[in-house]
């Protein structure tokens, strides 16, 4: 996954109980949660909610409710490294 630095329509905030290790990206416009960037032990991962994609309707599997509350900081960057998209951002 390739993402340009927000192309100036979304904000990144650091959010959080576990030191703000991810930047969370909402749309300037709707304030509507676009995805997360964060480092990890196996380099830069992001995750993208997919009803923010044009061809959402692509994605046809039925999401499986989580719940991280309680994860130790280690825990959720292992399982950021392990289930997050490799990522590369172009910053501006």
């Amino acid at each position: 996954m390739a993402l340009s630095r927000y192309g100036g329509r979304a904000k990144a905030r650091r959010a959080g109980s576990h030191e703000g290790t991810a930047e969370f990206l909402i749309c300037k416009r709707r304030g509507v949660y676009i995805g997360a960037i964060g480092e990890t032990a196996s380099g830069t991962r992001a995750v993208i909610n997919i009803n923010c994609l044009d061809n959402r309707a692509a994605f046809i599997q039925q999401p499986d409710p989580v719940d991280h509350n309680g994860e130790a900081t280690g825990d959720r960057l292992a399982r950021r490294a392990a289930k997050w998209t490799p990522a590369t951002i172009h910053r501006r």
